[in-house]
């Protein structure tokens, strides 16, 4: 964002991305898309026709929208951008910085399910079975694998697993998941 006008801006969102943080609780990174999605959105805004964030209104944001996905953007990237600005507006509602939120009659973008690759039976078998279960990193190997077969666990979610995580009598596992949330998950 390089004019005078669009600096100007910047402390709007970053105390938009404080807020975020502050009384949200957001992850960093997820703070850093929706600036990254402000500032790309207002630089769109001033080259397309010399406005600014505080002047966006539907039409902007649905010509916007549109051109994201004439550029054969995600419908995944274009829904977290939508996301983005609703946040962005709404908050600047609450605090009086805009008269009405442009971003009210935005409709929802579709986005398709995407299903987990899975390894069938016959993979998964192979796989445990080339693990050397004559050294110490073959056993563990083997109970990682059996481990991830039998729960359905993410990969980040069991290597970062604690043995006080586990409890053996009752057969389940305590992970911390994403968005830190802590579920138990039966072996």
């Amino acid at each position: 964002m390089g004019s005078a006008k669009s600096k100007s801006l910047l402390p709007f969102v970053e105390q938009f991305s404080n807020e975020l943080w502050l009384v949200h609780g957001l992850a960093d990174r997820t703070i850093d898309a929706y600036r990254a999605d402000l500032v790309n959105f207002g630089s769109w805004l001033t080259q397309h026709n010399g406005q600014s964030l505080l002047q966006a209104q539907n039409l902007d944001i649905e010509a916007w929208l549109a051109s994201l996905l004439e550029r054969k953007i995600s419908a995944r990237s274009v829904a977290r951008y939508t996301a983005s600005l609703r946040r962005f507006y709404q908050y600047l509602t609450t605090n009086g910085q805009v008269a009405q939120d442009p971003t009210m009659r935005l409709g929802k973008i579709k986005i398709p399910h995407r299903l987990p690759n899975t390894p069938t039976q016959d993979e998964v078998a192979s796989l445990l079975d080339i693990t050397d279960l004559n050294s110490h990193q073959g056993l563990r190997d083997k109970a990682m694998l059996e481990l991830l077969y039998a729960t359905g666990l993410r990969v980040s979610e069991l290597v970062t697993l604690q043995l006080p995580q586990m409890s053996l009598n009752p057969g389940v596992v305590r992970v911390m998941g994403k968005g830190g949330k802590e579920r138990l998950v039966p072996m």
